[in-house]
């Protein structure tokens, strides 16, 4: 039986080149990996991670301008929202639930002549994926008359209720390419009052 040399040859470069390539994949993955994860990593979708910073603003941005409408369109028709007090147990809301419990809050504000503030500040995306991402930031919440801030009882009065919050989004990117709010945690962290008073 004759062994043709040059075909032999082949088959053991080629079986050579697959493991050096199978090697390299395996070595190299957990340092791709972990590049994806670094919160200094450059490896997600730019215009993605834009919009995604840009609904998670808004979320505080229409809800302070009372684009009661607007803001209802940041959300998916599935929507959760889950808030962790102090002192009791959490309360969830979903969809419709939700939104009524979002609009009685807003009337309520307009009807007492508050101005809410949400300062959010330290966002951090923290998961991103094609279709998916979870989202963390601290929220300050004051709910502030402005005009009223040169009385001093006021100014007190209005900020009995300032609370700080970590706020937990998970948001999707729905079939027409738009990012929306899919679900959310608040956990507040502590109430703040502001001495103002001599």
């Amino acid at each position: 039986m004759k062994i043709n040399s040059k075909k032999c040859k082949l088959k053991t470069l080629l079986l050579k080149s697959i493991k050096v390539l199978f090697l390299t994949i395996v070595l190299l993955n957990p340092a791709i990996s972990k590049e994806v994860s670094h919160p200094g990593g450059t490896k997600f979708n730019v215009q993605d991670r834009l919009a995604i910073i840009n609904l998670v603003n808004s979320y505080a941005d229409d809800y302070d301008y009372n684009n009661f409408e607007e803001y209802l369109r940041l959300f998916t028709k599935d929507i959760k929202c889950t808030v962790y007090l102090n002192d009791s147990d959490p309360i969830t809301v979903q969809s419709k639930q939700f939104i009524e419990m979002m609009r009685g809050f807003r009337l309520s504000a307009l009807e007492n002549q508050v101005s809410p503030l949400h300062f959010i500040t330290n966002l951090n995306v923290k998961e991103q994926t094609k279709n998916k991402a979870v989202v963390e930031t601290y929220v300050i919440y004051v709910p502030l008359d402005a005009e009223k801030l040169h009385v001093p009882e006021e100014t007190l009065n209005n900020t009995n209720i300032t609370g700080t919050a970590r706020y937990i989004f998970t948001v999707i990117k729905d079939v027409k390419n738009i990012w929306k709010i899919d679900s959310y945690i608040i956990k507040y962290k502590q109430s703040v009052v502001e001495k103002t008073l001599p």
